[in-house]
């Protein structure tokens, strides 16, 4: 109990590491007329250059504007989207926003995809990443409690998206590892592939080595957050890497 204590600890620590104390400022911009309808904003960035870029979501796009340090907006592209596609969250780094969107083509077929922008040049890619099939809902439809993680290493090269897998009935979770400029998949691996114990996915980690940690629940018997007045689960936590699948259950390497 002390091992698995201690490696929870670890990986807190690692969680918190780019994080410091800074004291709340707030600024308000100047008023501009919305030219398109749009929802609430999807994901913010602000650059070395006290550049920032608001993504959001219109009727049938994206929104993304682009304001000055004297959050005065200078630049704006809309990105028109497939009517079943949506937002699965974002991450960035340095001059660039990445988000995550997925269509819909079917009931059972997936097809993710990663927008990037880049909030000096304006310049916008979108590229696919993979294909997945479902047996009920999604992949990213959040039933069960199960969620799409998307987070990118402290050295911005890599970026993990942790998902549910499509085997449902198995309970069985997935990652993906993609080098963040070029895209390029590194490797993706299934784990806590389990038809009775119930697994609930909290958190997930990649490092500057490219190695995805997972913090999870793992249920001793159905779904219930507690039985008989006791926590009724125990956290577990993954490592993934390229070749290899560990876990606190039988012993994370020091």
């Amino acid at each position: 109990m002390k091992k698995i204590f201690y490696y929870l600890l670890l990986l807190v620590t690692s969680f918190s590491i780019a994080q410091s104390t800074t004291s709340l400022k707030v600024t308000e911009s100047q008023e501009f007329k919305d030219e398109s309808y749009s929802e609430s904003v999807l994901a913010i960035h602000t650059t070395d250059k006290a550049k920032t870029c608001l993504v959001r979501l219109g009727r049938k796009e994206f929104l993304i504007d682009v304001f000055d340090n004297n959050l005065t907006k200078i630049a704006s592209k809309t990105i028109e989207c497939d009517k079943k596609e949506s937002f699965n969250g974002y991450v960035s780094y340095d001059d660039e926003i990445k988000f995550i969107t997925v269509v819909a083509p079917s009931k059972r077929e997936r097809i993710i995809y990663c927008n990037t922008f880049n909030v000096e040049t304006n310049k916008f890619d979108k590229k696919e990443l993979f294909k997945a099939n479902v047996e009920k809902g999604g992949l990213f439809t959040g039933k069960n409690k199960r969620q799409t993680n998307v987070v990118i290493s402290p050295n911005g090269k890599y970026i993990a998206i942790a998902t549910d897998n499509e085997k449902k009935s198995l309970n069985s979770y997935k990652v993906h590892v993609f080098e963040s400029e070029s895209l390029k998949l590194v490797f993706e691996k299934s784990y806590q592939e389990h038809e009775d114990n119930y697994f609930q996915m909290n958190d997930v980690f990649v490092d500057d080595n490219a190695s995805v940690f997972t913090l999870g629940k793992l249920f001793i018997s159905g779904k219930s957050q507690k039985k008989n007045g006791e926590a009724n689960y125990k956290f577990l936590l993954y490592k993934l890497t390229k070749d290899n699948i560990q876990n606190t259950k039988n012993g994370l390497p020091k």
